[in-house]
């Protein structure tokens, strides 16, 4: 049962952006919504977090996405240890609105079932690979861009309309990291090796405060 929750619950917590909806949903009557949801909404729904404090923003990966503006303010964060099967859950707002969605998985989730969750297309991102200026410039990529080889540990990336998702992935059985561009149908051994990496963390993140 606890399995099958964890499952349903990592679906949810992705799979807005398959629906094209910025929103999770825990339960029937009650869902995050992004650019939406208040820290209000959001305790009735998780209860009281373990911290409640004013920060900087923490974006995963593609920082420099953000707008600089919005690298200036402060954000209302809120941190809940130990919800359900996920390690920890996140939440970051700007004025009372939420722009931000992070977790850290216990159980193991391979790489390649994001894009199955997601129904969204994600590139590989590690040094100078994939990675773009600006959000606007990486959805021109070519999706069937891919690494020939990966490093141990490397994120990717999957963009809709309103929100972009990062994942950390830890492959153990990945080969050093030689940046070389082959066809995404040619799925070479490093590559598999690479997809089968556990899901460490992951973020959900706002259009609304990227450039």
């Amino acid at each position: 049962m606890r399995l099958l929750f964890f499952t349903f619950i990592f679906i949810l917590l992705c799979g807005f952006v398959a629906a094209q909806e910025n929103q999770l949903r825990p339960s029937k009557d009650k869902a995050f919504l992004l650019d939406q949801t208040s820290p209000e909404q959001a305790v009735e729904i998780l209860g009281e977090p373990q911290s409640d404090e004013v920060e900087k923003i923490d974006v995963l990966y593609v920082g420099k996405w953000v707008d600089e503006k919005f690298k200036k303010e402060k954000y209302r964060v809120l941190f809940f240890e130990k919800f359900e099967d996920l390690g920890q859950v996140k939440l970051t707002f700007l004025n009372e609105k939420l722009v931000a969605i992070n977790f850290v998985l216990e159980k193991e989730v391979p790489a390649a079932r994001l894009s199955a969750i997601y129904k969204v297309q994600f590139i590989p991102v590690f040094s100078e690979f994939g990675i773009k200026e600006s959000v606007g410039e990486f959805d021109k990529l070519t999706r069937n861009v891919w690494a020939a080889k990966f490093p141990r540990r490397f994120h990717l990336v999957g963009t809709s309309k309103t929100s972009v998702l990062t994942v950390r992935v830890f492959s153990g059985d990945a080969l050093a990291e030689n940046i070389v561009t082959a066809n995404a149908g040619a799925m070479n051994e490093n590559r598999k090796k690479a997809m089968n990496g556990k899901v460490t963390d992951l973020q959900i993140l706002s259009r609304t405060i990227l450039k």
